[in-house]
């Protein structure tokens, strides 16, 4: 019985392949690679059974990858059975991999899942290989690996980030940014509140209601959305804002004028919602995301944390929140 599923392509992502299969295997994983692996019997049907024994699907994204092949395409075959199956997906992307190839329709939502980069060879067991473990499902190989490797730093700073309630991730902030769909954390919300009464400085941008954005999600990405929700939800965020220019105390304690509240709305599509909290002490700085996928209810989005061990997906979704709040699609409320 396979945890692990590692898909690649032989004449760029072999080497890799078979050296992320031993390096798994030492710290007590079980990886399928159908080179060492592979059972007797029809080759496809013994490919989607263990797809579908496993929890985890690794790909790993070579130069030309996604190079249309002539027959049966194997590696496009395995990723689109790995979607269809909702299995918990994790790419790899290595140095020949350029994001400017297309890729399959049926089979681009892989690149919406969170991936780790490669790494040089003497940080492959000390850094690539924890990245890559913390975004496995929680199995008993998994723990026990956690349990051998002392919990490093990267690890134990995620978990400990999934375990924390949003009061405690939110202390000592001095910044706060948020990117969603929906401005719902503004309304009743008593979080933005504290924050606000602290001097943090908070920076809210939501999708215009008017916009093609909208209608998008409304017509694709959400189930039993109505256009009044997305209107109650912005109106709801502008009445916010103004309350605190005007210095509504009816409804705002005087003390939430320490704080700065920014509203902007965009007509920008959306490809998951985006977290920053940034604190007095940069190293407890993090990143929430939540990852939007295609006809389903909003409580059923994939959701992630990202520390600020982990530099490289913490400076990216920062990057994406910046680019997203100065764009020219994007307009103070």
């Amino acid at each position: 019985m396979y945890t692990i599923f590692i898909s690649y392509r032989r004449d760029y992502g072999g080497t890799f392949a078979l050296l992320l299969e031993e390096k798994l295997t030492q710290a007590g994983f079980s990886a399928f690679l159908d080179h060492k692996s592979m059972p007797r019997g029809r080759f496809d049907e013994e490919i989607s059974r263990t797809i579908d024994e496993t929890t985890d699907f690794i790909v790993i994204l070579s130069k030309d990858c996604f190079k249309v092949r002539e027959g049966t395409d194997f590696f496009v075959e395995e990723i689109e059975h790995a979607l269809r199956k909702n299995k918990n997906i994790v790419p790899i992307f290595l140095n020949g991999y350029s994001s400017k190839q297309s890729i399959p329709d049926r089979i681009s939502d892989v690149l919406k899942f969170q991936g780790v980069s490669e790494y040089a060879p003497q940080d492959f067991e000390n850094v690539f290989l924890p990245k890559l473990v913390s975004y496995l499902s929680d199995t008993e190989e998994k723990q026990k690996y956690l349990d051998r490797s002392g919990a490093r730093s990267y690890l134990s700073s995620r978990q400990k980030l999934e375990r924390e309630s949003l009061d405690v991730r939110w202390e000592n902030a001095i910044e706060i940014d948020i990117c969603a769909y929906f401005a719902n954390m503004l309304i009743n919300s008593d979080y933005i509140n504290q924050a606000l009464s602290k001097g943090v400085h908070i920076k809210y941008l939501i999708v215009d209601p008017d916009s093609d954005a909208a209608e998008e999600a409304m017509r694709y990405r959400f189930k039993n959305v109505r256009k009044s929700l997305f209107r109650y939800s912005f109106d709801a965020a502008v009445e916010l804002l103004q309350d605190m220019r005007e210095k509504n105390t009816e409804f705002f304690d005087k003390a939430l004028l320490n704080g700065e509240l920014e509203i902007r709305k965009t007509s920008l599509h959306l490809d998951q919602a985006i977290m920053i909290v940034k604190k007095k002490k940069e190293s407890d700085n993090s990143v929430k995301v939540d990852f939007y996928t295609f006809d389903t209810d909003d409580t059923c989005r994939r959701s992630i944390m990202i520390p600020f061990a982990d530099h490289e997906n913490y400076e990216f979704f920062c990057e994406q929140f910046d680019y997203i709040w100065n764009s020219p699609e994007t307009q103070p409320v």
